[in-house]
């Protein structure tokens, strides 16, 4: 119980803790015209349509400007020094064309070094004096295709290898030897962070690898394995508890690499933009899934534009460079009909300049799907159009003013489903409600209105604008049942007469999509206006043994088992903190209308001080 009334009351004070940068180590640059603290690297393969015929090749013309640099991956180098271009079975003389358009883009060209043998491919070719012949292999072949650095890769011992001290001891020499040949060269070294490899000064020597390498690229595309029911990705930001929901985040890296040597100023970490699905075990790009519509939301991991836009935002407040990995899986077709092709690059590149996107037309019209079509509809909502809406101004109309607002959802009578509830007194609503939404409130097909008439008065009596549920006492089928081609004016003249006479500032309309045994009845292909989204940041418990919503009430005042509580899914203050500030976090600027649903009931209605502070949260992750 402690452990849970920790998480829920004290977690939430590291909201106010920004990451420091005191135990941090900034190096020279080398060479100084490359800071990787300021820089966005493209990783692009230039064959991925070899492998999925179906994919259009994308020709590397037509990667954004917007690109800093170019990775291009990859080339093989053996033991005897012999570079093979073509480790995929492809010809040659393709790939070697594709690597001579890249370099002719004018940009900075590093191309990624793979060994052969692996990881016992450098302890093959590494000597206390280097390599000269593989370092002189290395430079020939940078000079003769005009490439600007190299990534050193495959620089890591699999699982059933050893660290080889020879390898960390004699890298140094190598890379030396290598900038001596070629002085222009940038050079990095592929690092991933995972936290056993981080820590170990056997593999990695940082405090003399800082005084050879241009950056260090930090591989953090696989942090975890995909699990839709956990996160949308394999990469998340924030830290999370240990246990059995546990997984590794960006925020744990950071830490990680500050108790090492390795040169904060020499970072770049990886943001990658590939959809994953777990039954075949693949990587479909996103044109792949928006075109052929194969995505299924309970088997794949698909992230969204809102977080490219926040991992861009991570990094440039930690001065960390990026590169943003698999450029010919993001939607460079624009399949997924947003703003523009390579949504998830230019997401990533707004949310690292703190910027807007340029050059986009605002008369967007999205694609249209039947109801048939749900899961479809939600994800490219939430790749496409959830962050659109930071590049969309929302004209001065009547939804305007709710754009910075909170809305309290409040139904007043939960005792009447469940004994076990102590209704809410309106009168211990916080303050800082922008709005109630009053749910105890239906009209049936008939255009009768069924309300608790003295809750509805107390809670008028608080002068907070309320918003009242149209909800069909039928169901989907009410719906049927009243509308025709002309609306249903008797219906509207009842719910307009109403809102006259209780001053009520507005309606939400529910029921709009059939349960499991009802028909679909002349339902056309539809259009949303998506910077009029709104989304629900529900405040409650959830008991999954006994399919239930346990009070915060419950819990803190000990009314509930451990051996409950176990099974339990308990959303902590900074939870919900993180989430008030990821839904406004772009609506005060551009005005996308926000809808933070929070059932009253479930929090701790006999202490007011820590109601309040839970308001609080949400709110001040809103304007912060």
């Amino acid at each position: 119980m402690i452990f849970y009334l920790l998480l829920f009351c004290l977690l939430s004070n590291s909201m106010f803790l920004s990451v420091s940068s005191e135990s941090t180590k900034d190096c020279p640059i080398d060479p100084p015209n490359f800071n990787i603290s300021k820089k966005i690297i493209c990783y692009y393969q230039g064959n991925l349509d070899q492998f999925l015929p179906d994919v259009q090749h994308l020709d590397p013309r037509n990667l954004p400007d917007e690109c800093d640099a170019i990775c291009y991956a990859s080339i093989e180098i053996n033991k005897e020094s012999v570079i093979n271009v073509d480790g995929n079975n492809l010809n040659s003389k393709y790939v070697l064309a594709i690597l001579d358009s890249v370099t002719a883009l004018n940009k900075p060209v590093i191309v990624s070094v793979e060994r052969r043998e692996y990881y016992s491919g450098w302890s093959a070719v590494l000597t206390k004096d280097g390599n000269a012949e593989d370092t002189q292999v290395l430079c020939d072949f940078a000079k003769q295709h005009n490439i600007t650095g190299y990534e050193l890769f495959t620089y890591v011992p699999s699982d059933d290898e050893d660290v080889d001290k020879n390898i960390t001891i004699n890298m140094i020499p190598y890379i030396k030897q290598l900038k001596k040949m070629c002085p222009f060269l940038i050079i990095s070294l592929l690092i991933p962070a995972i936290p056993e490899c981080l820590s170990n000064k056997d593999l990695y020597n940082f405090k003399e690898l800082n005084k050879v390498v241009t950056f260090y690229s930090i591989g953090t595309s696989e942090l975890n394995e995909c699990d839709p029911e956990l996160y949308n990705g394999e990469t998340p930001i924030t830290k999370s508890a240990p246990g059995i929901n546990y997984l590794y985040g960006l925020e744990e890296v950071i830490e990680n690499l500050k108790n090492t040597e390795i040169c904060f100023n020499k970072l770049s970490l990886e943001i990658p933009i590939m959809p994953t699905e777990i039954v075949n075990n693949t990587y479909p790009p996103y044109s792949q899934m928006c075109s052929e519509g194969k995505f299924d939301n309970s088997t794949w991991c698909v992230q969204n534009s809102q977080n490219y836009y926040d991992k861009g935002q991570f990094f440039r407040n930690q001065s960390i460079g990026v590169k943003v990995i698999g450029m010919d899986w993001d939607d460079y077709l624009n399949s997924c009909k947003c703003q523009s092709a390579f949504n998830g690059f230019y997401n990533v590149l707004a949310g690292y300049t703190d910027s807007e996107l340029s050059g986009v037309k605002l008369n967007y019209s999205p694609k249209l799907f039947t109801l048939n079509n749900k899961k479809i509809i939600f994800y490219l909502l939430l790749f496409c159009l959830l962050s659109n809406s930071m590049f969309l101004s929302v004209s001065s109309d009547s939804t305007a003013y709710m754009s910075k607002s909170v809305i309290c959802y409040y139904n007043g009578l939960r005792s009447n489903c469940d004994s076990s509830y102590d209704d809410l007194d309106p009168k211990m609503i916080p303050d800082g409600c922008d709005y109630i939404l009053f749910v105890t409130f239906s009209i049936n097909q008939s255009s009768i209105i069924h309300v608790n008439d003295e809750l509805l008065k107390r809670t008028l009596y608080l002068n907070i604008p309320i918003i009242l549920p149209v909800t069909r006492q039928e169901n989907y089928s009410g719906w049927t049942a009243l509308l025709s081609e002309d609306g249903n004016e008797n219906d509207a003249k009842v719910l307009c007469d109403f809102a006259k006479t209780n001053n009520i500032k507005g309606y939400i309309f529910y029921n709009t999509e059939p349960g499991a045994e009802e028909v679909v009845i002349n339902v056309k292909e539809t259009a949303i206006c998506f910077e009029k989204l709104v989304f629900v940041i529900p405040v409650f418990t959830v008991n999954n043994t006994e399919e239930s919503y346990p009070a915060y009430t419950k819990m803190c005042e000990r009314k509930t088992d451990k051996e409950s509580i176990k099974y339990s899914c308990i959303q902590t203050s900074q939870n919900y903190y993180d989430k008030g500030n990821i839904s406004m976090i772009y609506s005060l600027e551009l005005q996308s209308q926000v809808w933070i649903g929070m059932i009253m009931e479930t929090l701790v209605n006999v202490n007011q001080r820590l109601m309040d502070f839970t308001i609080y949260l949400l709110a001040t992750g809103v304007v912060r």
